[in-house]
Formats: C-alpha cells, structure tokens, sequence
C-alpha cells in the first residue's frame, strides 16, 4: 500500500489478545517505520474477528479519519464488514479507498468487488499439521522443526 502511495492506512485488527493480532500490528508500524513515515495509534482498530464488528468499528472510523486512503484488515471476513461500511458512506472502492485482507479465503473471489488477499499458504499448512498428526498417531519420532510457509499477495479489485 505504501509501495503505492498510501500514507494514511488503517489496520483494523483483530482482538488484541490473540498473538498473530499484536504481530500484525507490529509489521504494520514497521512498514511505516522502515519507510520513513509516520502513524498514529488512531489508526489502529481493534476488532472481534466477524463481519458485523468490522463493519460497525469501521462506520466510526470513516467519521473520526475521514481522509484515509486504504485499508488493511486482519481477515477477509472482517474485509466483507469494512466493505459494506465503504459502499453504505459512498466511498468507492478502489478509486477513492484501497482495501487489503490477510486469508485469501473463497469469499475474496466472489465479492463484489473481489478482495485483493495476502494468500498465507493455509492449504499447506493444513497439509503439514496433517502429515504431522499421523506421524504422532503412528508414534513415529518427531524431530523438532521450524517450518517457513511462502505467503504472496492476490491483487484483486479492491485495491
């Protein structure tokens, strides 16, 4: 988003008790950080994980940040609620605000507009807790290890 111009970008984040929320939350200041900008604690939301929260955190924030540019969202799911805020206050999307979500998940492709997704390689990482349970069922030795799964971005309509 940076990459593109955006200098007022909004995370809007899942519940600050999960970890993968304050790491999220971590990458976003950096990428401002390592870019030489600026940010403010305003512009991070923090939501429960669910369409309808999104959409209602984000109907606030469009009336206290009125002149952000993008969006960043913690799950697709929480992308179809600040979307719905989007299209309900007449901000279109792309043109005047780019959304991103982490997950992409089936509903990235068939909303309108399609979501622009951080693909994080769910399907192999399902593969691989998979291998590893039977390995434990079968009580193979299991030798410590640190997996790095490969993440890309899907860039679709919103952005």
């Amino acid at each position: 988003m940076i990459k593109k111009g955006h200098r007022k970008i909004i995370l809007v984040n899942g519940n600050v008790e999960y970890t993968q929320s304050e790491k999220r939350r971590t990458g976003y200041s950096m990428a401002f950080h390592d870019n030489g900008l600026n940010f403010s604690e305003d512009w991070i939301i923090n939501v429960p994980m669910l369409e309808e929260q999104g959409y209602r955190a984000f109907l606030r924030t469009i009336k206290e940040i009125p002149d952000f540019t993008a969006v960043v969202t913690f799950n697709d799911t929480i992308a179809v609620g600040v979307l719905r805020a989007l299209k309900e206050s007449n901000l279109h999307v792309p043109s005047r605000v780019a959304v991103v979500s982490a997950g992409n998940t089936m509903i990235t492709r068939i909303h309108s507009p399609a979501i622009t997704s951080l693909d994080m390689g769910a399907y192999e990482i399902g593969s691989k807790a998979a291998d590893l349970l039977i390995d434990v069922i079968e009580k193979k030795r299991i030798q410590p290890s640190h997996e790095i799964i490969q993440t890309h971005l899907v860039e679709r309509e919103s952005s």
